[in-house]
């Protein structure tokens, strides 16, 4: 089963800014880029291979995340509807919740 992909334009903005930082400052930019969408097709597949997030409910649908390979950022999503919605990329020492406004 292949979920359709749809990304948050706040999602889109938070890649956006971590590859500009990692390109600036590690060179690492398409790395991470390419880590991100590696894992986002993996998960459109077999979404089940992430974990859930505790403590956030939601009205529909499942809130799941999955940390992206080699990069200390976790990709925010939520399962409805036989769709994959990007929600966050979140940095793992940042502000864990700040993406919960955007449900």
């Amino acid at each position: 089963m292949n979920l359709n992909v749809e990304v948050l334009e706040a999602a889109e903005r938070d890649l956006f800014d971590a590859v500009r930082w990692y390109e600036e400052n590690a060179s690492r930019g398409a790395e991470l880029e390419a880590a991100v969408g590696a894992l986002v097709d993996r998960l459109a597949s077999v979404p089940g291979s992430s974990s859930p997030v505790a403590g956030v409910v939601v009205a529909r649908g499942e809130l799941r995340r999955a940390l992206v390979p080699g990069f200390p950022y976790w990709l925010v999503f939520l399962v409805l509807d036989q769709r994959l919605v990007t929600v966050a990329l979140a940095h793992q020492s940042r502000e864990p919740t700040f993406w919960v406004s955007r449900l």
